[in-house]
């Protein structure tokens, strides 16, 4: 759902239909409240049968499950973990006004203040000893913050949410199962426009810490997608040109947009297939096995 938000709110902003965008955020808001009640209705009381299987499915970890305080700390991160996860999907259509507006320097504040946050709050609760619970309490924090600045800033920066609109939830459903057919293709073929960096570890790797080289090489193809991304993101808000039907600049928006973005991209790509040893070495260590296996 929410991959439409941004490009409905950009159309609806170049028509000048407030009220578009109202319904928009609106309908969002609705959506995702609905489906995360849904969520945690249905998931809060399959939490303490999942435990329950965690000796059947490891043999291994029968002791841990036999721990009252290993126990509680799993069914609180997972219990709170799931309203969390929940709550922050309705946030999504007011954040996207932001984005469907065009205003980055709005995004870039809020996103630097909510890195700063987490960053202090991991540290504050790991060094006062609340464990894995702390890392729950900084994410909340951080849930917290941005809630507050998507809420004030989608008041301020575009129109108050008013009605639902049941046209525009088809719309933004048939545009997210668009980018998830366009995410499922080949992966030689994916567009930056759409990949989220995500790849498989394969599971037949058997060694711990091999397979830990293996599956961080993944992380640096994400970093490596991260500046190409930023130049796509400020795209979205120009779809308004689809809206007002003005097809040759938008298509003169894609011609020179994919050249910024290959002009970016391929050096960036000649850089890390070059240095891929030299990186894992780096990021791993110089012992750690099957580091020419992650790098290739």
């Amino acid at each position: 759902m929410s991959s439409g938000f941004a490009k409905f709110i950009a159309e609806h902003a170049a028509r000048k239909e407030k009220e578009g965008i109202s319904r928009v955020v609106s309908t969002g808001l609705f959506f995702y409240f609905l489906f995360g009640a849904a969520i945690v209705a249905l998931c809060w009381p399959c939490i303490d049968p999942l435990i329950e299987l965690l000796h059947k499915l490891g043999p291994n970890r029968t002791r841990d499950v036999a721990h009252a305080a290993f126990v509680g700390d799993v069914q609180f991160l997972l219990r709170w973990g799931l309203v969390l996860f929940a709550a922050s999907n309705c946030i999504g259509a007011l954040s996207a006004v932001q984005t469907g507006l065009q205003r980055m320097d709005v995004t870039n504040i809020v996103g630097f203040v909510a890195c700063a946050i987490k960053v202090v709050a991991t540290v504050l609760f790991l060094e006062t000893g609340y464990g894995l619970r702390g890392l729950l309490y900084a994410n909340a924090a951080v849930f917290a913050f941005f809630g507050i600045a998507a809420v004030i800033c989608g008041l301020r920066i575009g129109p108050g949410s008013r009605d639902i609109n049941a046209a525009g939830q088809q719309r933004n459903r048939s545009h997210a199962v668009s980018i998830r057919l366009a995410n499922a293709g080949v992966p030689p073929v994916k567009s930056c426009y759409v990949s989220d960096g995500q790849g498989d570890c394969p599971g037949r790797v058997q060694k711990a810490r091999a397979r830990g080289a293996v599956c961080h090489r993944r992380r640096v193809g994400r970093k490596m997608r991260q500046l190409p991304a930023l130049l796509v993101t400020a795209l979205l808000p120009r779809l308004g040109l689809d809206a007002r039907g003005d097809s040759d600049r938008l298509r003169k928006l894609y011609i020179v947009s994919s050249k910024y973005v290959a002009a970016v991209t391929l050096p960036l790509v000649a850089f890390c297939a070059g240095s891929s040893g030299l990186l894992m070495r780096v990021w791993m260590g110089p012992t750690v096995a099957d580091l020419d296996t992650a790098a290739w």
